[in-house]
């Protein structure tokens, strides 16, 4: 418990920072669906005996 106050005291303290860190974080997980969403329709569902 005293690790998430420290935590949130740390990203309440340097709010520009954190949320170029959330957005980053945000993009990077999004486009990592999207290269998976690509991959399996372009890939993975071409194979026969695939998903």
């Amino acid at each position: 418990m005293r690790a998430l106050k420290l935590g949130l005291r740390t990203l309440a303290m340097a709010p520009v920072i954190s949320a170029v860190a959330i957005l980053s974080l945000a993009f990077g997980i999004g486009a990592d669906a999207a290269v998976f969403s690509l991959f399996d329709q372009m890939v993975l569902r071409a194979l026969p005996g695939g998903p």
